[in-house]
Formats: structure tokens, sequence, C-alpha cells
């Protein structure tokens, strides 16, 4: 029985393993990312594996997880904390070891971060990518705003790829030197091909949102539309996996800061440790909650209205967005769909 610990890389992976029985340390092994699961199931029966949490460890995860090994990605944040007890340079081959101590010892308590299925690896990566093309979509808008106001010029139409702004743009293109022209279309037909991508993206999340039955659930919140449906589920992931709804905040680093000393106690900014995809989506639910009109006197609308009046428009949206929160991870856990205040009380 083995303890084994990765440091993984892109192209290498160091593979370090500490004898159960004996606690024997093995000499590390520089291996292809690719070649550690078989690797692996050649080097004896191994209780566990151990790598830190990266943006190459979740294909090698979900990989060894596929052979039958008992995969544990750690928080690299945590591990990082702990190091210093295990090692005192900083080498490949000390971090793959001190893993392995780590795991021998069972000094995991905590670390352990929770490794997505493929299907919700799929759906993360439609809402993501789509949430990166927006973002580049507003910057190419900015940028050809900026550029007209170069020259001068302001176009008063909101949507820059609008009828109303190419009208605009054709009466006041003459003022445009040739170059102007020229990076003005470049940027225009970046903004047009980005369109495109983001209603083949919404077309195929649409697809998702039909087909998934957590996502018809947190659908019938109102105010949630698919793309909002499918991030939600997406981020969340397995709700089970939280111990209670207060875990659940936590995740999405909506939880905000305690200090504390003697009779003192002082509640500050929000953590903002958690999945900032899921504390996004959560957000902008809450802003289209709170504009609903016929959602009578439920406690999230009293939680709203309260705290709007005592701390703000934003700090509001923010308690919302825990209390939203805390209602879908109990739909989903009780594989229910929301109850409307007409409902309830019948």
């Amino acid at each position: 029985m083995k303890h084994v610990g990765l440091d993984v890389h892109q192209v290498k992976t160091t593979v370090v393993w500490v004898d159960a029985q004996t606690g024997e340390v093995s000499r590390a092994r520089e291996l292809p990312t690719a070649a550690v699961a078989e690797h692996l199931a050649g080097v004896g029966e191994v209780l566990r594996v151990v790598m830190e949490s990266g943006l190459h460890s979740k294909f090698l995860a979900r990989q060894l997880l596929s052979c039958g090994f008992d995969v544990w990605v750690l928080d690299a944040r945590k591990v990082a904390a702990q190091m210093p007890a295990y090692k005192t340079g900083k080498t490949d081959q000390l971090d793959a070891r001190a893993l392995a101590k780590m795991s021998f010892e069972n000094a995991l308590d905590k670390m352990r971060v929770w490794v997505a299925d493929e299907h919700t690896e799929e759906r993360r990566a439609l809402t993501r990518t789509r949430e990166k093309l927006v973002a580049q979509t507003t910057a190419l808008r900015n940028e050809w705003r900026g550029q007209l106001a170069a020259f001068g010029l302001l176009c008063p139409a909101n949507d820059v790829l609008s009828a109303k702004a190419e009208c605009w743009l054709a009466e006041h293109l003459a003022a445009v030197p040739a170059w102007g022209q020229f990076c003005l279309q470049c940027v225009h037909d970046s903004l047009l091909a980005l369109r495109e991508q983001i209603k083949l993206l919404d077309r195929e999340i649409e697809r998702h949102a039909a087909a998934d039955p957590a996502c018809q659930k947190v659908r019938s919140l109102p105010g949630c539309g698919a793309l909002l449906a499918v991030t939600l589920v997406a981020e969340l992931g397995d709700v089970a996996r939280f111990a209670s709804l207060g875990r659940a905040c936590s995740y999405a680093g909506l939880t905000p800061t305690i200090t504390q000393s003697g009779d003192r106690s002082y509640t500050g900014r929000l953590t903002r440790r958690g999945n900032p995809h899921l504390r996004r989506a959560l957000v902008l639910l809450a802003q289209h909650f709170a504009w609903q009109k016929d959602l009578g006197e439920t406690s999230l609308k009293r939680l709203y209205y309260r705290t709007l009046h005592k701390h703000g428009p934003n700090a509001a949206k923010v308690a919302l967005a825990r209390g939203l929160c805390r209602v879908i991870v109990a739909m989903l856990r009780a594989d229910q769909a929301f109850a409307p205040p007409q409902a309830q009380a019948a």
C-alpha cells in the first residue's frame, strides 16, 4: 500500500510514494504526464494519490479516477501554508515528497477539493467561454468608441452594431482619415465575428438547459434564464458535497470577513475566495430576482428590502444572492422546483 504524491506540470510530472506500512520514501521519478496512470498501475497497490489543484491537474485527476485510483486534489493555497513543515527548499521532488508524507500522516484535513466530472466540465467550458467572449466584445466596443473619440466624434447609438450606428457612421465617416477607417472596420468585423460565436454558444447552452432536469428546476426561479441556470448548476456541481447551506455560500465567496477581538467584532468585505463564476451568476440572478413584481412578501424579498434600506443596493444584492444560493442548493437536494408565493399559501 502506497501514498503517492504528484507534482504535476504540463509536460512532466514528478512521482514520489511513501510505503503505508514502513514509511519508506521512494526515489523521485520524473515521468511524462500522459504516462503517469500507466506507471502507477505497475507500482503495486496504491492507497491514495495526492496532487495540488492547478491548470494541468484536472485532466490527470480525471484520468486517474477513471483507472480506479483514489485521487485527492488539494487546495494549493492551503497546501502552501503546510509545506514549510515538510520541506526546506522548493523543487518538484520536494513538493511531491511533501504531498506523499502529508497523505501518509493523514494531514490533509479540509484541504481536499472536489473534482468535476466530464459532463460538468463541458457545461462549465460553455458558460465560461461565453463569459470571456462577452468580455472581449465589451473591450472591442469601448475601443471602437475610443477611436471615434480620437477624431472628435461621439456615436449616439447604444449598440455599435445596430442599424442606427451604421447610418450615423456613414454620415460622419468622411471626417475620419483612411487609416482610421481601416482600424474602425477591423474592430467592427471582429465584433460581428464574436457575435456569431456567442450565438452558437447560446444555442448549445439552451440545449443543455432543456435536457437537464436540474437546470429546469433552477429555471423555475423568477428571473432565471437558460444561461444563468446552466451556469449555476455547472459551477455548483454535486450539491451533496456541501455539509451545510452556509458552506455553499462560502464556496461562492459570498460570506463576509469577520475580525473579532475580545468584545469587539467587525464584519468586513466579502472573502471572494470562492468560485468567481458562481458568485457572478448569483449576483446577476439576485438583480433579476429583485425586479420581479409578483413575488409578494416572500422572505427573500423582505431580506432584500431590509438590507437595501439599511446598507444600500450593493449590500442588498449580495444578501439576496446568499439567500438564493441557499434556496438553489436546497431545491437541488430535495429535487424540487421553486414554489411561488401563491403555491406556498395554498
